[in-house]
């Protein structure tokens, strides 16, 4: 129903009443309900609801929390959660004051213009928001593909007060159907505002903002409770807790550094998931995957993956570790840092010698790393390679005509869909078009193993194994993955130490690569930045050639930009790039580079059943790999006096721990103990 008189409307006495309905929803669909609820009741195609944050860096800003898209977006109607999360500065706007004696400050686009001022805007036309100024907001290349002055139409915006008059957040409308905005619309949006102010504040008052809030959002460590034990179950083993080292992830969620809507859903959580273990029961006889019958005090590897084992893939060959439903400890499963725990017998590995355990507890990363050498065709002992690029299913993309934040968002769109792990994408150019560099999300490559090769003429036989004798590598990372792949590289699948090369920030670290690879330091700038151009002349000139067979990026982060730039300026014709480190971030990837030179970028996650068998199997028969694993453990930071492997008698001892592993760089592991 509509009406001339917005004091006598009937939508916002029915909002008024839902609101109260829909505070005891979740409220990321709160969100969406008032933007579909505006859209709908204002004709518009395209809304967008912002709350006010102090918690992106040290201004204020408008961040935004649900947004209604037009029609026919690629990335759907719906603003996805994850679009909302990837990047929360990308989708806020700072709110400038004004300083005395200035004319006219630089607002922060139309939005950060309401936030700034309090004054409401409305336009009709492209033409008409291109007189305000700082109208480009960086919202237009995702709603509008970068092309606003062809699709934009009209504007609403206005801002939500407080009762006191403060500016908490601004609601805009866009592309009204029947024309331009009138002034009951104006009324109407203000109205909305009005009664939203006082539930957005009740949110997030009641600590229910998961998005940066208002008010300062914190989790607190929830202290140990006491719980019962069932110690009689058919068909499981009962764990004792013997070692756990303290993976740098584990410290993420100690330290609450992961996204929030993880935190959120995770926490409490039991962290840990390097472990060794000591059979405390076992009902019923069960074999290890290693060989032999389960029995009491039986010293074992905890394998932390925990794959459903009925979807397609687990029962295929692609990896239990691109299981889309498998659970892993301290990240959607319970963690090792309990006294005692049931376990899946299929799920855990014996270690014949107990004095091999140290050693053992580096079994879970090293099977990540076995997983990329599986999978690039390592051959044990015989310093080869025999990749074989598209061992599954290949798929074609060429849509470099498209512009280019429009092919971020197909590019995206179609790699997060993709069903089957490992598909190899092959990238051309039939339109003759520049590819370009685009923001690609480095998370949909990793998860699902994808590949990415770059196709310049012919197509290239994916299917045939790519022989490469005595590969030249080079290794992106000093930290405790790039030291193991060192290891098993060096030690294991037979490379000398002049096809190695390792890069890292410390000279110190990479002293301890020195019987198994050479190694450049990547140099410093006084203002933090690191010199990428420096170093990528210097690995060129290196050795005879100066180009590499495979760049290994093991370091994640912020880093994984800068380090595709260097792979890809370092890389032979026809080299391969294994992503390894993980990143929640977008990153720009120079398809040109990836095309001319015919590259082969291809990502990791975790490692396979498999994969663990054989890592503890190296750990067993390689005495220099047990030697170079036992150096891991930090040895020297002191806990309590003592230092070596800690026991732990408290929450007030782990945390301690956990701390200290916070504190120090990422190479080396704190060891948890007997746990009283």
């Amino acid at each position: 129903m509509k009406t001339n008189e917005p004091g006598d409307a009937v939508e916002p006495k029915l909002f008024d009443v839902a609101i109260d309905l829909l505070k005891q929803v979740d409220r990321r669909e709160f969100y969406t309900w008032v933007v579909e609820f505006c859209a709908s009741l204002l004709d518009s195609e395209v809304c967008a609801l912002y709350v006010r944050t102090n918690q992106i860096d040290s201004n204020p800003r408008v961040c935004l929390v649900a947004g209604r898209l037009p029609p026919n977006h690629p990335g759907g109607r719906r603003m996805k959660p994850e679009a909302l999360d990837s990047d929360a500065k990308q989708h806020s706007y700072r709110i400038t004051a004004k300083v005395s004696g200035q004319e006219e400050p630089a607002y922060d686009g139309v939005t950060g213009r309401i936030a700034s001022t309090g004054g409401p805007i409305r336009v009709a036309g492209y033409d008409s928001i291109k007189e305000v100024p700082g109208h480009q907001g960086r919202w237009d290349s995702y709603v509008w593909q970068g092309r606003p002055a062809e699709f934009f139409r009209s504007m609403l915006g206005v801002p939500i007060r407080d009762q006191r008059g403060e500016i908490i957040g601004v609601i805009k409308v866009e592309n009204k159907a029947s024309g331009a905005y009138t002034d009951v619309d104006m009324q109407l949006l203000e109205q909305i505002a009005r009664k939203l102010a006082a539930s957005l504040l009740e949110l997030i008052e009641q600590k229910r903002e998961l998005r940066p809030a208002i008010e300062e959002f914190e989790y607190r460590v929830p202290r140990a409770t006491a719980r019962s034990f069932e110690r009689e179950q058919t068909g499981e083993v009962t764990i004792r807790h013997r070692r756990t080292a303290i993976c740098h992830s584990d410290v993420y969620y100690f330290r609450h550094e992961k996204a929030r809507e993880k935190l959120d859903e995770r926490l409490p959580l039991v962290l840990g998931h390097e472990t060794t273990g000591e059979i405390y029961q076992v009902v019923g006889e069960h074999q290890y995957r290693n060989g032999g019958v389960i029995e009491p005090k039986d010293r074992v590897v905890v394998i932390p993956l925990i794959p459903c084992g009925t979807c397609s893939v687990c029962m295929g060959d692609y990896g239990e570790n691109y299981c889309p439903s498998s659970r892993f400890m301290a990240s959607n499963a319970p963690g090792s840092l309990r006294t005692l725990y049931k376990y899946d017998p299929k799920l855990v590995l014996k270690i014949e010698d107990p004095s091999m355990e140290m050693a053992a507890l580096f079994t879970e990363p090293m099977s990540n790393l076995g997983q990329v050498l599986n999978e690039l065709g390592f051959v044990e002992g015989q310093n080869r390679m025999e990749l074989v690029r598209a061992p599954f299913k290949t798929q074609q993309f060429d849509y470099f005509h498209v512009p280019s934040p429009s092919f971020s968002v197909v590019f995206n769109a179609v790699t997060q869909e993709e069903p089957n792990p490992r598909t190899v994408f092959m990238l051309s150019n039939p339109h003759g078009t520049s590819p370009g560099r685009h923001r690609i999300r480095h998370s949909n490559i990793m998860r699902k193993g994808l590949g990415l090769l770059g196709v310049s003429s012919g197509r290239p036989d994916v299917g045939k194994p790519l022989r490469v004798d005595k590969p030249k590598v080079l290794i992106l990372g000093s930290g405790t993955m790039g030291f193991l792949l060192a290891v098993l590289l060096s030690e294991v699948y037979g490379l000398t130490s002049e096809q190695i090369v390792v890069t890292g920030r410390s000279a110190e670290k990479l002293h301890k690569f020195a019987d198994m690879a050479n190694w450049e330091v990547v140099k410093q700038w006084p203002d933090g930045s690191y010199d990428y151009v420096e170093l990528g002349k210097t690995l060129r000139h290196r050795g005879n050639s100066g180009l590499y067979d495979v760049v290994f990026e093991c370091v994640g982060g912020s880093a994984v930009g800068p380090n595709i730039d260097l792979a890809m300026h370092v890389l032979k014709q026809g080299g391969v790039l294994a992503l390894e480190g993980l990143s929640d971030q977008d990153v720009e990837i120079d398809f040109g580079t990836l095309l001319s030179k015919e590259l082969f970028v291809k990502g990791f996650y975790r490692g396979s059943l498999r994969a663990y068998e054989q890592s503890l199997g190296y750990i067993t028969r390689y005495e220099r790999v047990r030697s170079h694993l036992e150096s891991l453990v930090d040895r020297d930071t002191p806990v309590n006096g003592l230092t070596g492997v800690h026991r732990v008698q408290s929450t007030e001892d782990l945390a301690k721990l956990f701390d200290l592993a916070g504190q120090k760089e990422p190479f080396g592991r704190l060891v948890v103990g007997a746990l009283d």
